[in-house]
C-alpha cells in the first residue's frame, strides 16, 4: 500500500486483518401497518471505512506518523490491489480519505514497528464492472436468527381494571407482522465481491427471496419480498469473507 500524506508517498505493508464497514445512507422505519419504509439519501451518501494496521522498520513507520500529523487534508491510498474496503470495488485507481483517529508514534523494543490508522473514503468509489449485480447463490450458516415483530394495542377493561393486549389486524383479519432474517455465511472473493455488488446495486428496494432449494428462512413461506437492513463483512484470510446480513419480509 502506499499512503502519500503531507505530499510524501510512504510504501507500507498491512496486516491482513483489517476491518472494512459499509455505511449504507439507508434509513429503515417501522410504520404503524408494521411494514418497513426506507429512506435512502442516495449512494453518493454512502461511506467505506477500514481500520488497517501498517507494519514496517521504526524509521518508516515514524516517518509515515509524522506525514499523516502533518497533513491538514485529506491523505491518498493506493491499495496496490488490496481489497481493504471489500471486494467488488475497483482498486485500479487511488480513494482520497480522511483520517478518523488519533495517530500516534509507535513504541517498540524491536526493528519493526507497527500503527494502526482508521480512514474513511471520501473520494466516489467506483464499483467493479466486471462483477454482475445479481444475487449468488449462497450457502449460509444454522440456526439462523429470527424475530417475529407483531404490531399491538394495549388496552384497559376500566369496569374490571384489567390490561391487556389486542393484536392488530388489517381489513382481511390478518395480524400486521413482520419477520427479520439474520443470516450469517462464509463466502469466496468472487461470491461475496457479487453479494457486495448486488447490495449496492438494490440499496433498499425489495427483491424475491426463493428459499425453495434450501432451508426455509422466513416462518411458514419459502418464497418472501424483502430489503436487507444490515449488512456486515470481514476478511477470512485472503480468500474468504465472513457475512452478517439481516432481511426484513413485511415490506
Amino acid at each position: 500500500m502506499i499512503i502519500t500524506a503531507n505530499s510524501i508517498a510512504n510504501s507500507v505493508e498491512v496486516n491482513s486483518k483489517f476491518k472494512p464497514t459499509y455505511i449504507r445512507a439507508l434509513k429503515f422505519i417501522t410504520a404503524m401497518s408494521g411494514k418497513t419504509l426506507v429512506s435512502d439519501r442516495g449512494e453518493n451518501a454512502d461511506k467505506y471505512e477500514c481500520t488497517f494496521t501498517v507494519v514496517g522498520g521504526l524509521d518508516d513507520i515514524s516517518s509515515l506518523v509524522t506525514n499523516l500529523n502533518a497533513e491538514t487534508g485529506q491523505i491518498i491510498i493506493d491499495t496496490e490491489g488490496g481489497k481493504i474496503f471489500g471486494s467488488g470495488i475497483d482498486y485500479t485507481g487511488t480513494f482520497t480519505c480522511n483520517v478518523m483517529n488519533i495517530i500516534e508514534y509507535p513504541i517498540r523494543d524491536l526493528v519493526t514497528a507497527l500503527v494502526t490508522i482508521k480512514v474513511r473514503v471520501v473520494s466516489p468509489i467506483v464499483y467493479n464492472a466486471s462483477i454482475p449485480t445479481t444475487l449468488p447463490e449462497l450457502f449460509y450458516d444454522w440456526p439462523v436468527k429470527r424475530s417475529i415483530n407483531k404490531q399491538k394495542t394495549p388496552f384497559q377493561a376500566l369496569e374490571q381494571g384489567d390490561f391487556g393486549n389486542s393484536t392488530r389486524v388489517d381489513s382481511t383479519g390478518t395480524p400486521f407482522n413482520s419477520q427479520s432474517v439474520t443470516v450469517r455465511l462464509r463466502a469466496t472473493d468472487e461470491e461475496f465481491g457479487q453479494l457486495h455488488r448486488f447490495v449496492a446495486d438494490k440499496r433498499g428496494d425489495t427483491f424475491t427471496l426463493n428459499t425453495g432449494v434450501c432451508l426455509e428462512l422466513f416462518l411458514n413461506s419459502t418464497s418472501e419480498s424483502v430489503i436487507i437492513t444490515n449488512f456486515k463483512y470481514t476478511p477470512d484470510g485472503f480468500k474468504f469473507w465472513n457475512v452478517e446480513m439481516t432481511m426484513v419480509n413485511n415490506v
